[in-house]
């Protein structure tokens, strides 16, 4: 009798003891499911949050750039000419988009065509690799506050070429009236060699916003700075962004709970 007893303790001891083996093995096993959770959502977390444009520099990133031939006549090079060169311009007010040209500025709103014509010289001298009449087109504003010019550079293979308008500003400064027009300039370039945008690769977009100011009878850029993406479509990036970890991580936990419990259940 006391020999059955003592066999029906070990054998609760034993029943015990793999009991709580399992619930260790379980309580391992969920800590380094959470750790592996963690380490997948983080590596989403950092490709999501990442810009997803090609156009986006990195901090310590680089560009593969083509080598740089001053001489290369790119009006020569066919696969060029059968890109998209045309200049689109769109009005954000009416959503119209028109094809315009520094000789066709037929569509172009009638307050704005001198700065339109300006970007347009700005194109046709970055394609014609014409450095010194395209610095021509920048305030003494400019580069003041920039202290620098773009450098000499090539025939750049320009093409999609979009000019978007933002909006007009007037104000005075020192006694002195200032129109303005804001717009989203943005091109791809062929076999980009960096020599006129180093801070985007081939075939990629950057967008650039552009001020141009008029003062008495001068007109030229005050501003010129590179974006990825305007603000409002930042915004609704980044709420994407949150939406998407969010469901990665949802996913994930639900995925790793339920393997638990399964784990667990086969182990009473």
């Amino acid at each position: 009798m006391n020999s059955q007893k003592k066999t029906n303790q070990n054998i609760s001891k034993d029943h015990n003891t793999k009991r709580n083996r399992s619930k260790s093995m379980l309580i391992i096993a969920s800590l380094f499911g959470s750790v592996i959770a963690i380490v997948i959502l983080s590596f989403c977390a950092m490709f999501l949050l990442s810009d997803k444009n090609q156009n986006e520099p990195h901090s310590n990133g680089t560009y593969i750039f083509y080598e740089p031939d001053y001489d290369y006549d790119i009006m020569t090079d066919e696969e060029y000419l059968q890109l998209d060169r045309q200049i689109y311009f769109k009005n954000q007010d009416t959503g119209i988009t028109t094809v315009i040209s520094k000789d066709n500025l037929n569509d172009a709103p009638g307050d704005q065509k001198e700065y339109i014509a300006l970007l347009c010289d700005f194109i046709d001298y970055a394609i014609n690799g014409e450095s010194d009449k395209l610095n021509a087109l920048f305030s003494q504003e400019y580069i003041d506050a920039e202290g620098k010019l773009k450098i000499d550079f090539t025939m750049q293979q320009l093409y999609n070429i979009r000019i978007t308008y933002i909006q007009t500003l007037t104000e005075e400064v020192d006694g002195e009236i200032l129109n303005s027009c804001d717009y989203w300039l943005e091109y791809k370039i062929r076999k980009n060699n960096g020599t006129f945008r180093n801070d985007m690769e081939s075939d990629c977009i950057r967008e650039e916003y552009v001020r141009i100011t008029q003062r008495d009878d001068r007109i030229g850029i005050d501003v010129l700075s590179p974006y990825t993406t305007k603000p409002a479509e930042r915004e609704i990036i980044q709420a994407e962004d949150i939406i998407l970890i969010s469901i990665v991580a949802i996913v994930t936990l639900a995925t790793f709970i339920t393997v638990s419990v399964y784990v667990a259940k086969k182990k009473k």
